[in-house]
């Protein structure tokens, strides 16, 4: 690994809210969202992911920071010699039985790559293989190590040439912190699910992953790793765990051939949430992987797949806007209320 000096726009993003770490400009935020709350009210109107929409309409950057080639002093100097492929790869995705994961798996699958699905309930495993027989699926539960290492065993003997783990198992709980009867088991369940269980995956396929000519992994983090969710604050601090991992593996990672990109979601309408499904203000489904496989295909060079909706949690510290953020996420939140 070597290190190389920022060229100037990066040195200007750490101190210009307008541009990112990388040195590429962030969406900006119109004027109506950054005029000040009033003292002791609570926001109304459209929910913030909503507000997303006018944010991408009213400002050019977003759109620049679309187009904007990274600089060549890449900050880690992975990926733009050797970018992510859309298809032609031999996938493993844990916890992909309902939800983003099986959509995604679908997805992936339709363009080209070899897919296998991973869960905890076999017959839930067995009723997608039967509606889906073009996907392979093995039984594991990322909270148990034994169970992680019979299913890395089982998915490189059955698909040596497996290039991808994209790890998606997650859960997201309610936590009350006033007493600790209301949150610690919680808390301990969330960190043993969304932390440990991704960090023993990567473990379990490092290795086999450093042996391929080209190979990727896919961490899942939230657009809670970078504005808080009251009700939430262990799946939050879990979240920006992850950011930190990829971003920190990637370093280390660096010199071989294991690239790490971070798939950052909103809200999405999945099933993670008591009420999410049917949640007006989550983005649909079906368009959220639709944007993921368009933003893969057209920045494979990219660290973070950040899609439009998101980037109103993403970029709030950098557009220096982040305390009306956290104000209009937590007050348009309906299990806050």
């Amino acid at each position: 690994m070597h290190w190389t000096l920022p060229n100037r726009d990066a040195v200007v993003g750490a101190a210009n809210p307008q541009f990112r770490r990388d040195g590429v400009r962030a969406p900006a935020l119109p004027a109506s969202l950054r005029d000040p709350l009033p003292t002791g009210s609570r926001p109304t109107g459209q929910c913030p992911v909503e507000m997303v929409d006018s944010i991408d309409d009213r400002s050019s950057s977003v759109q620049e920071s679309h187009a904007a080639k990274r600089p060549e002093t890449n900050r880690f100097n992975q990926g733009e010699e050797n970018p992510v492929k859309i298809s032609g790869n031999t996938i493993f995705i844990p916890g992909s039985t309902s939800g983003i994961g099986l959509a995604l798996a679908l997805a992936l699958h339709a363009r080209g790559n070899t897919v296998v699905i991973g869960g905890r309930r076999r017959e839930e495993l067995d009723r997608i293989a039967t509606e889906h027989p073009e996907l392979g699926a093995v039984t594991i539960d990322t909270t148990d190590p034994d169970s992680i290492r019979r299913a890395a065993a089982q998915v490189q003997a059955e698909y040596p040439d497996l290039n991808v783990l994209i790890a998606m198992a997650g859960i997201m709980r309610m936590e009350d912190w006033h007493h600790p009867d209301t949150f610690l088991d919680t808390a301990t369940t969330t960190v043993e699910t969304n932390l440990l269980g991704p960090i023993r995956l990567i473990a379990a396929f490092i290795e086999h992953l450093q042996k391929q000519p080209d190979s990727t992994i896919v961490t899942v983090s939230s657009g809670l790793a970078f504005a808080p969710l009251q009700v939430t604050p262990t799946y939050n601090a879990s979240k920006a765990a992850i950011h930190m991992l990829g971003e920190s593996i990637r370093l280390q990672l660096a010199d071989t051939s294991v690239k790490v990109l971070e798939l950052v979601p909103p809200s999405v309408r999945t099933g993670l949430m008591p009420g999410q499904e049917t949640n007006d203000a989550a983005m649909p489904l079906d368009e959220f992987v639709a944007e993921v496989m368009a933003l893969i295909e057209a920045e494979p060079e990219t660290h973070e797949i950040l899609v439009d909706r998101v980037k109103f949690l993403r970029y709030g510290e950098a557009r220096g806007d982040y305390d009306d953020v956290v104000a209009r996420l937590n007050a348009a939140d309906p299990h806050g209320k």
